[in-house]
């Protein structure tokens, strides 16, 4: 008797006949992996090791197969002279009484060659193949609870039944009625019109597979598939999908595939609550249900709990990993899984990020990005992983060129406040270091590009701090080569990016006052000349006036002088030790000088008006310093520094030392 059961079906579906790869693991042996690949392969096989390899044992099979060809030896003589269909009497009488001892609904076909017991299908596989060695043609038929076999169909049509099918377990009620026919509308096999116009009863008796004439092949599927019922009633989902899954192969017909389909749905849920996770099980239901939005949405939700798991209860990345490539290779290629090839880039992007390794991190959350750009937490998490990078590394210049990379690959970055600060700050700390320390081509390169990038983003976010700091710097640097238009430029373009800047709106108000202290200093003190609209000091390189300020310079300043006072507002204050200023002048004009600390070497020039005195680095000749030389003897020199062309209040009272 053919073995069914009755199933609910959780979920209608539209199946497809393979998944995309084969699962080996099914196969209970190489014997049945082979046979099983020449069928899928379409190469010649033997129908008759199909019925074997279920259970396959090399002795026991060979055992049976000498024993079905002794009867054939033994029956021959028998029929040489009979017509077809006496026959066909013949081998059913003669058959049944050599192997056929007891009918077991619960039987195998290798259990006729060991102790005689059979049911219908069984039954019906062996007079098939005794049939086939005589070449009598025959067609099996399969009805809703059983397969029989007729002989020689075209002529004397004789029936040959197998077993009366008067018990059993097999019924068909009411709930399986019902979910069925709903199958074949989910899936469009009938029309809506027709499930809406015509009763469950009708259309189930219409549309069930009944009364079809099936191969030996199918046959041989359905002898798979009472295992995996078998299976499926002693909660062994495991093997009952294994089973079904084998039946698939052989014959897939609708009731095997809805057996197959709910046997897979058990296994899921045992899996997930044991919390012992299968990919591969997932991937052949959801090949199972290509077409299907609510088995789509079951099979994500699966997959998150198997994230969920392994990635954040017990974290087992490797493990994880290889359960997104099992899946990766199971799965049918026409089944669109961008929602969980998401989410699984997302959360081992987020596992690599705990464990910082962020270029990995970044691997990942990139891939999960470019599947959806508008995911949220996807989206956070670049943020930390960019923030973590970039703000850890204290070169300025790789930062930003970092910066750039990451604003082109994810623009939303630059929408945010944080990285917004950061990237000016970049610029403006990159211009006002060169600046500072006269890298003017540097600081201009970086200018230019910071400025263009001001007007591609004009309402972008910095810090009146670092605002500040760039275009003070440019301003100052302007203000040493006493280029004052120039100077107020920057402070101007300053304060447009910074407006409620007090140190700028200080700096420029105190620039206009230098320079109208200035043009009085120079109408008095030297001469000018117009160089690009700006006005410039004239260092004295060879000064050859004779005075007695230059006789007395030449006479006493040649010597070692160490600052020990300061006199402010008629106080005198000593120079504190941390700002200690040596100067060692030489009759030669050479100079060296300490201050603070700082050593540095040069020239030393006068100017006779005014009573100048010039210190000239060597290194950078634009950075000197100008005194007015208030007094100088043999052991006395008094000093007025001059700022940005004005006299500062403050007189450094100098000693001669012996070095």
């Amino acid at each position: 008797m053919k073995y069914l059961l009755s199933i609910t079906i959780i979920i209608s579906a539209n199946f497809s006949i393979l998944s995309q790869r084969l699962d080996t693991t099914i196969f209970n042996s190489a014997f049945e992996k082979q046979l099983f690949q020449k069928v899928i392969d379409s190469q010649v096989f033997d129908p008759m090791e199909l019925f074997f390899s279920m259970n396959y044992h090399e002795s026991s099979v060979n055992q049976s197969k000498n024993k079905l060809n002794n009867f054939y030896k033994e029956i021959a003589p028998e029929l040489i002279s009979k017509q077809i269909k006496k026959q066909i009497k013949t081998i059913y009488k003669r058959t049944h009484s050599h192997f056929l001892t007891k009918y077991e609904e619960k039987s195998f076909f290798e259990n006729i060659f060991e102790n005689g017991t059979f049911n219908c299908v069984s039954a019906t596989a062996l007079y098939a193949l005794v049939l086939e060695t005589y070449h009598i043609e025959y067609v099996i038929k399969e009805t809703l609870q059983h397969v029989y076999l007729i002989a020689d169909p075209k002529r004397d049509q004789v029936f040959i039944e197998t077993t009366l099918p008067s018990k059993g377990t097999f019924y068909v009620d009411e709930h399986y009625k019902k979910n069925y026919v709903e199958y074949l509308e989910n899936n469009k096999i009938i029309s809506e019109s027709e499930f809406k116009t015509q009763s469950t009863e009708s259309l189930f008796d219409k549309y069930y597979d009944e009364n079809k004439t099936i191969t030996l092949k199918e046959l041989a599927g359905i002898q798979y598939f009472n295992d995996g019922i078998f299976n499926y009633e002693a909660s062994k989902f495991v093997e009952a999908s294994k089973s079904f899954e084998k039946a698939f192969i052989l014959y897939p017909s609708n009731s095997i595939k809805l057996a197959y389909h709910t046997a897979l749905l058990a296994l899921l849920n045992e899996q997930h609550q044991t919390k012992k996770y299968s990919a591969i099980t997932l991937a052949k239901f959801i090949n199972l249900n290509k077409n299907n939005n609510e088995a789509k949405t079951l099979t994500e939700d699966y997959f998150g709990l198997l994230t969920e798991e392994l990635v954040i209860n017990h974290p087992q990345l490797g493990y994880y990993e290889k359960q997104y490539h099992d899946f990766q290779d199971y799965i049918s290629d026409s089944i669109d899984i961008k929602i969980i090839n998401q989410q699984y880039f997302y959360y081992t992007g987020y596992a690599n990020y705990i464990q910082q390794d962020l270029p990995k991190a970044l691997v990942n959350l990139n891939k999960s990005f470019e599947l959806n750009p508008d995911n949220i937490n996807t989206k956070q998490l670049i943020q930390e992983v960019v923030s973590n990078h970039i703000f850890k590394d204290v070169n300025r210049e790789r930062e930003l060129d970092s910066l750039k990379i990451y604003f082109s690959m994810y623009p939303f970055l630059l929408k945010n406040d944080k990285f917004q600060i950061y990237f000016t700050y970049c610029y403006l700390r990159i211009i006002g270091e060169a600046m500072h320390y006269n890298d003017v081509p540097k600081a201009m390169k970086y200018l230019s590009e910071f400025e263009d990038q001001i007007k591609l983003y004009p309402d972008i976010v910095m810090n009146d701090k670092y605002v500040e700091l760039a275009y003070g710097e440019l301003a100052s640097y302007y203000i040493r080569k006493t280029k004052y238009n120039e100077a107020e430029k920057y402070y101007l373009k300053g304060l447009a990016l910074a407006p409620n800047s007090y140190e700028l709106k200080k700096q420029k108000e105190l620039l206009s006052s230098q320079k109208t202290g200035l043009n009085e200093y120079l109408n008095d003190s030297k001469n000018y000349d117009k160089i690009n609209n700006e006005l410039a000091l004239e260092i004295p390189k060879n000064p050859d006036e004779k005075s007695g300020f230059k006789e007395s310079m030449d006479t006493f300043f040649p010597g070692s002088w160490e600052a020990v006072n300061f006199i402010e507002d008629g106080q005198t204050k000593a120079v504190p030790k941390d700002e200690k200023l040596v100067i060692i002048a030489k009759p030669n004009n050479k100079l060296e000088f300490n201050m603070g600390g700082i050593k540095e070497t040069g020239r030393w020039a006068i100017r006779n008006k005014g009573h100048l005195l010039y210190l000239i680095p060597k290194d950078n000749e634009n950075d000197y310093l100008v005194f007015k030389v208030v007094e100088i003897s043999k052991n006395t020199l008094k000093l007025q520094a001059y700022d940005g062309g004005k006299l500062e209040n403050i007189i450094v009272q100098f000693k001669a030392i012996t070095q």
